[in-house]
């Protein structure tokens, strides 16, 4: 049993947090928002990876300190300055709760045990940058330094947990310390800082709800997430079943991956039955799921995606392919279908099956929404 949350001061460490909006940011934050509900006095210390955010400020009654970028490195901004801020924000609190992926986890880890602090590294998924654009050697020599930097942080880590069990086995820096590991699944239950949505974009939602069987997969138009073998995947389902459309939420100006310029032609062959709809937050994201007969998640490597946690929310069942970690919700509750792994072919098959036979899906809603609701506390006894 967890000892007690309230009157407790916890410091979070991520290099991004609100109002970024990945899925690693959304996670954190629901955590963050979920210790201070209890009566924890929480912190977060993050990057300034934008000008025009606040050195310092509260949301809601969380206290946010961002550290000055020093440079920005692929998908990462850099911050030398926050190991000095960790030294003064750190001081008068009792745990600390480290977002990974994280450039400066090692060194975020010696101070903390230097000030003898709790420490909880919350890993988010390996390091996998892409193999099809960039530098090949350079990424895969950035993944060999992750490895080395968040094994050795984990190794001086109290306590190191991850979504699912499934993909602590299998990850490449967790499998090292199964007697660490815990499944904590994030606290999806409160809201967190919603937008209200544009009247324009419902409007335009509920015509294409009334048109067609509404396909949705979403997050950053990048290789890991096989956006790719999803449109490859498009003129089989389309042949099959023509009144489906496929509805993208998400940013494809990626700056540190050229993907979606890669893919183009794929989505110039399929633009009628592809609305590409931006990146979404608030009214507008719970909209988008709600209007969806089955949600897609193509993925080559997914440590668990947000976004199928918010579909499930929403009443949707899922397609997933067969990958640790992201197959977990459907193999433990039924909701949805398993694929294998860069197969067009199969992953058309099944959502034409959900699509056609939603409501025999329907029936295990209940499974997977007591998947979810397996939330475990970080341990700060």
């Amino acid at each position: 049993m967890n000892p007690p949350i309230r009157g407790r001061k916890i410091l979070f460490v991520s290099e991004f947090f609100y109002p970024h909006w990945t899925g690693i940011a959304k996670t954190f934050l629901r955590y963050a928002q979920w210790y201070a509900s209890e009566g924890a006095l929480v912190k977060v210390l993050t990057s300034r990876y934008s000008q025009k955010l606040k050195p310092q400020e509260m949301v809601g009654e969380i206290e946010i300190f961002r550290s000055k970028c020093l440079l920005h490195i692929s998908r990462t901004y850099y911050s030398l300055h926050m190991l000095w801020d960790f030294t003064k924000v750190a001081r008068d609190v009792d745990v600390v709760i480290i977002n990974s992926p994280c450039s400066n986890i090692l060194f975020v880890t010696l101070l903390a045990r230097c000030l003898q602090k709790k420490v909880v590294i919350y890993h988010q998924g390996d390091l996998k940058l892409p193999r099809k654009t960039g530098n090949v050697l350079l990424h895969v020599g950035i993944e060999k330094i992750f490895d080395f930097l968040t094994i050795t942080a984990m190794s001086l880590a109290h306590q190191v947990a991850t979504y699912t069990k499934d993909y602590a086995e299998q990850s490449r820096v967790m499998k090292h310390f199964p007697q660490k590991c815990v499944a904590s699944m994030p606290p999806f239950q409160n809201d967190t800082i919603e937008q209200e949505a544009d009247g324009l974009f419902l409007q335009k939602l509920n015509e294409l709800r009334t048109k067609y069987s509404l396909v949705g997969f979403a997050g950053r138009f990048v290789e890991e997430k096989g956006f790719d073998i999803l449109l490859k995947a498009l003129p089989e389902i389309v042949q099959s079943c023509p009144d489906v459309c496929f509805l993208f939420a998400g940013e494809t100006d990626i700056a540190y991956e050229n993907f979606f310029e890669m893919n183009q032609q794929l989505l110039e062959c399929q633009k009628e039955h592809v609305h590409m709809l931006g990146l979404l937050s608030g009214e507008e994201l719970n909209a988008f799921y709600k209007a969806l007969s089955v949600y897609v998640v193509s993925s080559r490597s997914d440590c668990f995606p947000v976004t199928q946690i918010e579909a499930v929310k929403a009443g949707v069942p899922s397609v997933c392919t067969d990958i640790p970690g992201a197959r977990a919700l459907v193999l433990s509750s039924g909701f949805g279908e398993i694929v294998t792994p860069e197969n067009p072919q199969e992953l058309a098959t099944a959502i034409l099956r959900v699509v056609q036979n939603r409501e025999s899906y329907d029936s295990h809603y209940d499974k997977a929404m007591n998947f979810l609701n397996t939330f475990e506390n970080v341990r700060i006894d």
